[in-house]
């Protein structure tokens, strides 16, 4: 008849403790996933201005907006804005890892009765 040994035991746990370790993950909030100071910045509703505001050029890239800032299947958009009344725009994935590659955000200027698109910024994440 088999026997288990403290050798086998020993294997045993480290397998469950391994098991538990990698299993559960914790979603970011959107302050957290986006890295943005909610003393600065509070989150709002998707901006009725948000089509012409992905039209305006990324003066660093002189593209559109909206070409560099698509959110993948498992990435959320959101939408901050500040005391001046000019908005963030942020795509992450709000899994607590960097499983999708990248978080993407973009800052819009009010200027006067006119908008400026910030530089579309794209952190590669690494574990």
């Amino acid at each position: 008849m088999p026997t288990l040994s403290f050798a086998h035991l020993g294997i045993v746990f480290v397998a469950l403790v391994l098991s538990s370790c990698t299993s559960a993950t914790r979603p970011l909030d959107a302050y957290q996933g986006c890295g943005v100071a909610p003393n600065i910045w509070r989150q709002v509703s998707v901006p009725p201005e948000r089509e012409a505001l992905l039209d305006l050029v990324d003066e660093a890239s002189k593209e559109k907006v909206r070409d560099r800032f698509a959110p993948t299947s498992e990435q959320r958009e959101v939408w901050f804005e500040d005391s001046s009344q000019n908005f963030l725009a942020c795509i992450f994935n709000p899994q607590d890892s960097c499983y999708g590659g990248e978080l993407r955000k973009v800052e819009f200027l009010r200027v006067g009765a006119s908008w400026e698109a910030g530089q579309v910024i794209q952190v590669k994440c690494t574990d």
